[in-house]
């Protein structure tokens, strides 16, 4: 993963992952509405996967995530920060008429607009912009008053393949694993600067 969680660094993070599991990965989730052209449903999605005797575990190592992300170690932010706005900026050359379109479409509805942002040009630019700043102490701090609000169990939605004979295990594998996630942490929506 790109961050520690709880006791964990993330080599020994990333080092249980592969061990345990085929990756960890997240990614903004947007959908239009289906019968309002300005509505969308906008979120994380988080998939993963691994053999059945190691569920448990893989949960368990998202639980750890969702409970205890930890964004201090400012020398491995910056490195991915880096990292990401170089592999955006080089979509530009490769995706440049796509990404365009995305630009000149993105006041059209509310979807185009934050897919925009998530994915396009504004957001390589806002990038790049962060990665010449140089207060990455005020990022990490932004990061962790994200996740406050964004790993919050209150509205998670769960889709899990299993074969027949185990879905009343996995049943229960699940409710546990959300039972012991955050809930209701912070006050009603505020404003991140």
């Amino acid at each position: 993963p790109l961050f520690r969680s709880g006791n964990m660094n993330y080599q020994v993070m990333a080092q249980e992952i592969e061990e345990h599991t085929g990756g960890l990965s997240a990614s903004p989730h947007l959908v239009p509405g289906q019968t309002n052209i300005l509505g969308y449903e906008q979120g994380i999605t988080i998939l993963s996967h691994c053999l059945d005797r190691n569920v448990p575990y893989m949960l368990g190592l998202w639980q750890d995530l969702f409970n205890s992300p930890n964004f201090e170690d400012i020398d491995h932010l910056v490195a991915l920060l880096k990292m990401r706005a170089q592999e955006l900026t080089s979509q530009l050359s490769d995706n440049g008429h796509a990404l365009a379109m995305s630009y000149a479409s993105k006041d059209l509805t509310p979807v185009g607009r934050i897919g925009e942002q998530f994915d396009g040009i504004s957001q390589t630019t806002f990038l790049n912009g962060l990665v010449d700043g140089e207060d990455y102490a005020d990022v990490a701090s932004k990061l962790a008053q994200i996740a406050v609000h964004v790993l919050d169990s209150t509205s998670i939605r769960c889709a899990v393949n299993v074969v027949p004979e185990r879905a009343s295990e996995m049943d229960s594998v699940l409710e546990g694993f959300l039972d012991n996630l955050p809930s209701n942490r912070f006050d009603p929506p505020g404003h991140v600067e």
